[in-house]
């Protein structure tokens, strides 16, 4: 473990990582399909977006509300493993972070090797390899300088991941997922959060946007809020990034570069069960080390087709609450 202060490019960060020997990642679909996002060309699509509760996107180019029926593979591959890693992004993380950075660093340390990765062990690649339940938390960078006022584009926020890399001086991993967590309030925008790919100095990655969403009500889990640490309740805004981070980062591993899986309408199997948390423990999840968050479920195919999951928003039994391992 390393503690860093560095100043480049205009940024101020401070930068905690946790630094392993590199390995094969996720590449690029063989066949990619066409751009599933809010955003055209020549940026990267918004996939995988966590709707805030009661909002629906409308138009052919948007992603569409979850259809029926199990989500396919699209030719690409997934992430048999991942490393993750947060970016916190604002002038206020140095004085209003409350518990959110430890609560968030402590859920991506115990994502890996739970029962809620686990359920989406299912999904395979094109190549035949499975997602796996390795998931390790490699590094946390507090990136001082202002965040964006408003929603963000999907280039803005993939720039922002490489400078932050490299001011850092931690290279880009292939296999990593970057999560950006921004002082930035949701504002009129619909969504929670979103997740997409590009690519840092020719090395692919993999990063994901949320919003600030403290008193955000359109984007909040709900009651318990869990506790990330012996003694300790989570606060409203901690509960709800984790809920939207555990469906995008879902969603990364087995979508990570637009050739995974979804289905007819694009719906990515968190998408699918958004906003649908388990009857068991009112939701409540613990993670690898003991940390409990209240998280939605996840899309499984095989509990669709067996018609032995929970059901979801739209009463489709298919979803899988990560408090049971199936």
């Amino acid at each position: 473990m390393r503690q860093l202060q560095k100043a480049a490019c205009g940024l101020v960060i401070a930068v905690t990582a946790f630094l392993g020997a590199c390995d094969n990642g996720t590449q690029e679909p063989t066949s990619p399909s066409a751009d599933r996002g809010l955003v055209g060309a020549p940026e990267g699509p918004m996939m995988g977006v966590h709707w805030a509760r009661g909002e629906h996107p409308t138009g052919a180019a948007v992603h569409g509300r979850p259809q029926p029926g199990n989500i396919t593979l699209h030719n690409g591959l997934i992430m048999p493993s991942s490393r993750t890693y947060s970016i916190f992004w604002g002038s206020t993380w140095n004085t209003a972070a409350g518990d959110k950075i430890a609560g968030i660093n402590a859920f991506l340390t115990g994502f890996g090797g739970s029962n809620y990765i686990h359920a989406s062990t299912e999904y395979y690649g094109v190549d035949g390899a499975h997602v796996g339940t390795a998931s390790s938390f490699s590094g946390s960078f507090t990136v001082l300088s202002a965040a964006p006022a408003n929603a963000p584009t999907v280039t803005a926020v993939q720039n922002e991941v490489c400078k932050v890399l490299a001011a850092g001086g931690v290279a880009p991993r292939t296999d990593a997922i970057y999560n950006v967590y921004a002082s930035t309030t949701r504002g009129g925008a619909g969504y929670c959060a979103w997740h997409s790919y590009g690519s840092c100095n020719g090395t692919n990655v993999q990063f994901a946007w949320y919003f600030n969403l403290d008193g955000d009500s359109g984007c909040n889990p709900g009651t318990p809020t869990g506790s990330y640490t012996s003694g300790h309740t989570n606060s409203q805004g901690l509960a709800a990034i984790a809920n939207v981070t555990a469906h995008e980062v879902s969603e990364a591993i087995t979508d990570p570069r637009n050739g995974g899986w979804y289905d007819s309408k694009n719906g990515e199997n968190a998408d699918k069960c958004a906003w649908s948390f388990s009857p068991s423990n009112s939701g409540l999840v613990t993670l690898t080390g003991g940390g409990t968050y209240r998280l939605q479920m996840e899309w499984s195919n095989a509990a669709f087709t067996a018609g032995t999951g929970y059901a979801n928003q739209y009463g489709q039994k298919a979803c899988l609450d990560g408090i049971t391992k199936f």
